[in-house]
């Protein structure tokens, strides 16, 4: 698999009176995208922010903008994120809806779209919209929480997904630092989604390095 490794970096857990020192950091130390975890309380437990703040974010950092909605409808609030800059829509297989709606729309929006599988769900479920998708998120902690320990499990899900596409972007998101990263790549896994370990550390640059694999 020789796919670029792409690194994500979620602010969920920045401090947002500081937010255009915060993306301008992720921008100078490498980071490929700015990951957005938008929470509604319901389908995942604690609250996010929502379109307006992404407004706000679009005039801070020239980098592309992922939207991971873990909300309980999601199609009904898609138009809002991508006409607020978001190019990049995750949503999770397990709120509610019809997926090829889901999937449809935002495509007619010239948005990508990735589908996203909690821990315990199986890489089964999304082989039926594999052609129609551009990735798959796997988590790799429960949703909801920044700084969450990795379950190691989701590694078969990551490889047996890479073994059925070798063209799909393959995300995963939760607990990867400098002790997991390896094992996530070599599963087949080729954008990292991280906060914790790069806002944590002193020399961010080194820690996204770290996580496109270079030693």
């Amino acid at each position: 698999m020789n796919k670029e490794i792409h690194v994500s970096v979620s602010i969920l857990a920045e401090d947002f009176s500081a937010l255009g020192e915060v993306l301008k950091t992720v921008e100078d130390a490498g980071g490929d995208s700015v990951h957005l975890d938008v929470i509604d309380g319901v389908f995942a437990p604690n609250l996010s922010f929502g379109p307006v703040v992404i407004k706000g974010i679009r005039k801070l950092t020239s980098l592309p903008l992922h939207a991971h909605l873990m909300i309980k409808d999601p199609e009904k609030y898609l138009e809002d994120y991508i006409n607020v800059g978001c190019s990049n829509i995750y949503f999770h297989l397990e709120s509610e809806g019809s997926p090829k709606n889901i999937i449809n729309k935002i495509h007619e929006m010239n948005a990508k779209c990735g589908i996203v599988l909690n821990p315990d769900t199986s890489a089964d479920t999304v082989k039926p919209y594999l052609k129609q998708i551009d990735s798959v998120l796997i988590m790799s902690v429960h949703p909801g929480f920044s700084g969450q320990k990795f379950i190691p499990e989701v590694l078969k899900k990551i490889k047996k997904l890479r073994e059925i596409s070798t063209e799909l972007d393959i995300a995963v998101d939760g607990g990867i630092n400098d002790e997991t990263i390896d094992s996530v790549l070599n599963s087949g896994a080729n954008v990292i989604i991280a906060n914790s370990y790069v806002f944590s550390s002193s020399d961010r640059a080194r820690a996204i390095r770290q996580l496109k694999g270079y030693k």
